[in-house]
């Protein structure tokens, strides 16, 4: 399946939810993609875990872990990123990035849509996105 991720960076979340199924990010447009992986691990609706790799940096494939776990009329998200190198570009990315993409999550959420400064951010990024790194071509 194709599924729109206005939290994530407005991309297309494109894949299988099976184990060993490719998985990428891209823009809207489909002409870039942005992160690729592979799932590892499919527990609906509690758990994904995927492996993922910015395209277009030198750095070695990581680990995410996506649990959702129920707390009364609310759901916990918790991200695990592990087997980041320490001080590599997808380490110094990712850091900043989650909690930027789960604070969009929950604006989504509660209030139907982004933050103002979010979506100021993404016509920011379509602007720029001809000088992404070739290799997310």
């Amino acid at each position: 399946s194709t599924a729109p991720q206005p939290a994530y960076f407005d991309t297309v979340f494109d894949t299988r939810l099976e184990p060993g199924a490719k998985l990428r990010y891209r823009t809207r447009d489909g002409k870039r993609t942005i992160i690729s992986g592979e799932i590892v691990e499919v527990d609906p609706p509690r758990r994904m875990v995927h492996t993922f790799k910015f395209l277009g940096m030198p750095d070695a494939a990581s680990r995410v872990t996506w649990d959702l776990a129920e707390e009364g009329s609310s759901t916990r998200v918790t991200i695990t990123h592990e087997e980041l190198a320490a001080g590599s570009k997808t380490f110094k990315t990712v850091r900043g990035g989650w909690p930027f993409i789960l604070n969009n999550l929950r604006s989504v959420l509660e209030q139907g849509r982004l933050p103002f400064w979010t979506r100021v951010k993404y016509v920011l990024m379509k602007l720029f996105m001809p000088l992404m790194p070739k290799g997310t071509e």
